[in-house]
């Protein structure tokens, strides 16, 4: 079911936007579709350029966490009031939605981290020049072309009622214009189950993408490959060994907020550290990434069988002895 959500627009000047707004928001992680990706250099000098000439059109959207908070409290949601106010318990006054990248570039401005671009800048009757490494920072910039950025309109889109759901509804219809694959869509979620494997995806990566595998393409990695991973070997922990871990409805069921396999996301994470335990033996890196989903199989069938766990100082024979069997069944042709 659908409901019309509230929100408020209004337009302020960039510092009053840099001073009151970009200190109190913060992005929830599950609004970062690709949590590795940075704006480049080039793209923030673009950017500043077009908030100082008055070509910066896109909306900040936001979220008011009091007001939502008031808005929940009065209609008894009791899952939202929980997000909302460990939210303000943090500070934090308003979620970032959708100008997170923006956020960051432009506090980065102001500090002068980045540059704008150098270039002629016409403003009103008079001309100002900006060259490289000499005025192209923002305390080294010609005092007109200062105040022109200070002054740029930035369009606020602040949302006043929405609930946990509708978040993340609103993130994923604002990307609709650049695609997101299965596992960007899933972690829109705020959901316990979202949470967790975003944090062991991020905790792992150095893991999952060390220099000696070749598990995960560059992409695969910035676009929640491992996410993608994790969230499939949670969907057999909890189901089973022979189900379908491609199936995107059951995926997308679970990273519900209060989903059943929400009871089992803490006894997963134990589990899953665990097993990354054996990941600390390099060998392992010599597998197929699907061989390594296998041996997450193996490992959950050895841990649940009491007559086939592995003896101390055994590990490192026993997966010398898995890698050269799969080895072995890579090179065989039989079909």
């Amino acid at each position: 079911m659908f409901r019309k959500v509230k929100s408020e627009p209004y337009n302020l000047l960039m510092s009053s936007f840099y001073k009151n707004i970009v200190p109190n928001q913060k992005a929830d992680e599950a609004f970062q579709a690709n949590k590795y990706t940075r704006w480049s250099e080039e793209q923030s000098a673009s950017y500043m350029t077009s908030t100082a000439c008055g070509m910066a059109v896109s909306k900040f959207i936001l979220c008011d966490i009091q007001k939502c908070l008031d808005n929940a409290i009065l209609n008894e949601r009791h899952s939202d009031i929980e997000y909302y106010k460990n939210w303000l318990a943090m500070g934090v006054k308003y979620l970032n939605l959708d100008s997170n990248n923006r956020c960051i570039n432009v506090t980065n401005f102001y500090k002068n981290k980045v540059v704008i671009e150098s270039d002629h800048y016409r403003l009103g009757n008079m001309i100002v020049l900006v060259e490289k490494g000499r005025n192209d920072t923002y305390d080294k910039l010609p005092k007109k072309l200062k105040e022109a950025f200070d002054n740029a309109i930035v369009s606020v889109q602040m949302y006043t009622d929405v609930t946990r759901q509708e978040l993340s509804d609103i993130f994923t219809r604002l990307n609709d214009g650049k695609p997101l694959n299965e596992p960007e869509k899933r972690n829109a979620s705020t959901s316990l189950v979202a949470q967790v494997v975003r944090d062991l995806a991020t905790e792992y990566m150095p893991v999952f993408a060390h220099k000696n595998n070749k598990w995960f393409t560059t992409e695969q990695k910035n676009r929640r490959g491992v996410d993608d991973e994790i969230t499939k070997m949670f969907y057999l922990f909890v189901n089973g060994h022979s189900v379908n871990v491609t199936a995107k409805k059951s995926l997308k069921k679970m990273y519900e907020i209060k989903s059943k396999e929400e009871d089992f996301i803490r006894q997963f994470k134990s589990t899953f550290k665990a097993f990354m335990k054996w990941h600390e033996d390099e060998q392992v890196f010599a597998l197929q990434r699907n061989s390594v989903f296998d041996l997450w199989i193996v490992f959950l069938r050895l841990k649940n069988d009491e007559n086939a766990k592995i003896k101390d100082g055994k590990l490192k024979p026993f997966l010398k002895h898995y890698c050269k069997i799969v080895g072995n069944l890579i090179d065989d042709k039989t079909v």
